[in-house]
C-alpha cells in the first residue's frame, strides 16, 4: 500500500462548504507520477471516513511535523464525503485558523493525501493539505509538485533511505514513518536512562559510603579489641609488653586472638594475689615455672616479663 496526493485548486470567492478531493477515473500529477485510478468511489468513501472525520492541515504538516517534533494543528476537518460524477468531494468544517486562511486567500490550492495498491487502485483518503504548488491538473504524489531528476530533496530521501534501512521503493510517507518510530525509541531509551540515573548511587557517593562503613567497622572491632586485651591484662594475663600487638591481632582474628589469650595463665593467684620470687624454681632468676610458660607461648623478653610482674606486684601491694 502506497500514499500518494492529489491537489486541486481552491474554489475562489467565499468559504468554501464542500470540496473536490479526488477526480474520477484515472488521473496523473503533472510530474508524471501515476496513473491512479479511482474503481470504487463508495468502497473509498467508507475506508475513509472509518477515521470518523479527516484533517486538513498545512502543507502536509500531519505527515510531516510530528515526526520533526513539531505542532501539526488542522485548520478544518473533513466531516462528510460524497462521491459525484466528477470524483469524490468532502464537506468541510474549518475552524476559526482556517477559515481565516481561506477568507485572506492564503493559499489556492487543496491536497489530499490518499492510499493507493501498487496498480495505482486509490483505496481511502487520509487527510488533505492547503498548498500553493498544486501539481493539477489532477495529481501530485505526496504534498507538491516535484520532477523527475535527482533534485536535493530527492537525493536526501535517497539518504535517509538508505540510513534508515528502507527499500528503494520506499517513499515519503514511509520515511516519515521510520523517522517518527526511531525519534519514539530514542525517546524511550532517553527515559529509561533517566530513570537509572535518578535510581542509581553516583559511584563516588558509592565509595565514600562504603568507605563510611568500612571506618565504622574497624572503629568498632578495635573498640571491642582494646575492651578484651585490658581485660585480661587486669585480669592477670601477661600481655602488657605486647598490648598493641595483641590489640591489632584481635583487630584482625577476634576468635584466633581470644583463643590465645585464654589458654595463657594469669599472673594473680587463685586468692587475689600475685605470684613473686618466693615462688621461684630456685634459679634465681625470680621467675616461676608458670613465668616461664607464659614467656615461651607468647614469645616474649624475659626483662620485660619481670618489669610487668614487678608493676602488678607494687600495684597489688599498695
Amino acid at each position: 500500500m502506497d500514499v500518494s496526493s492529489h491537489t486541486t485548486l481552491l474554489p475562489t470567492g467565499d468559504v468554501p462548504e464542500w470540496v473536490q478531493l479526488l477526480p474520477a477515473g484515472s488521473f496523473s500529477g503533472v510530474d508524471g507520477r501515476g496513473p491512479y485510478i479511482l474503481r470504487n468511489p463508495e468502497n473509498v468513501i467508507a475506508a475513509s471516513m472509518a477515521a470518523q472525520k479527516l484533517p486538513i492541515d498545512e502543507n502536509h504538516s500531519t505527515q510531516r511535523a510530528p515526526a520533526l517534533g513539531q505542532p501539526s494543528p488542522a485548520q478544518a476537518w473533513i466531516v462528510a464525503l460524497q462521491s459525484r460524477a466528477d470524483g469524490i468531494w468532502g464537506q468541510v468544517e474549518w475552524n476559526d485558523g482556517g477559515r481565516a486562511l481561506m477568507t485572506q486567500k492564503k493559499y489556492r490550492g487543496l491536497s489530499p493525501v490518499f492510499a493507493h495498491e501498487k496498480d495505482g487502485t486509490v483505496t481511502r483518503i487520509i487527510s488533505a493539505a492547503l498548498t500553493n504548488s498544486p501539481n493539477l491538473g489532477q495529481l501530485a504524489s505526496l504534498n507538491t509538485e516535484q520532477t523527475h531528476t535527482q533534485s536535493g530533496a530527492d537525493m536526501d530521501i535517497a539518504t535517509l533511505r538508505a540510513a534508515l534501512g528502507l527499500p528503494e521503493t520506499a517513499d515519503e510517507a514511509a520515511v516519515l514513518t521510520a523517522i517518527a518510530t526511531q525519534k519514539q525509541t530514542v525517546a524511550a531509551h532517553t527515559a529509561t536512562i533517566t530513570n537509572l540515573q535518578a535510581a542509581t548511587v553516583p559511584l563516588a557517593e558509592f565509595v565514600a559510603l562504603q568507605t563510611q562503613v568500612a571506618a565504622g567497622e574497624t572503629a568498632r572491632r578495635q573498640e571491642k579489641a582494646v575492651a578484651f586485651i585490658d581485660a585480661a591484662i587486669k585480669d592477670g594475663k601477661a600481655l602488657g609488653p605486647v598490648r598493641e600487638r595483641m590489640i591489632a591481632m584481635h583487630v584482625a582474628d577476634p576468635a584466633g586472638a581470644e583463643a590465645l589469650v585464654a589458654g595463657l595463665p594469669s599472673l594473680k593467684t587463685a586468692a587475689g594475689g600475685t605470684y613473686v620470687a618466693e615462688h621461684d624454681a630456685g634459679d634465681g632468676d625470680g621467675l616461676t615455672a608458670m613465668d616461664s610458660q607464659v614467656i615461651k607461648k607468647m614469645g616474649l623478653k624475659k626483662e620485660d616479663f619481670l618489669k610487668t610482674k614487678k608493676s602488678m606486684a607494687e600495684g597489688s601491694a599498695a
